[in-house]
């Protein structure tokens, strides 16, 4: 794949928390438990088999999803 920048499939049950999510249905994690782990500049990345979900109540966050930028402000969903 000449140029291409390949993205991690980040598997969150098994890289974030001892935990294990697999079964689970519904997981979720406060925005500063993630960034404690992960960093607050996450790189890019996506989830094989899961859906992600963003709330914020407060604050910003800059978000690409494939070629397009988002700036987006709290309240957000």
């Amino acid at each position: 794949m000449d140029g291409v920048t390949m993205m991690e499939n980040i598997n969150i049950s098994q890289q974030y928390d001892d935990r294990q999510y697999v079964d689970d249905d519904v997981h979720y994690a406060t925005f500063s438990g993630l960034a404690a782990f992960f960093g607050r500049d996450m790189r890019p990345h996506w989830h094989d088999r899961f859906f992600q979900l963003h709330y914020l109540t407060s604050g910003k966050m800059e978000l690409q999803l494939d070629e397009h930028q988002y700036s987006l402000q709290a309240p957000l969903f």
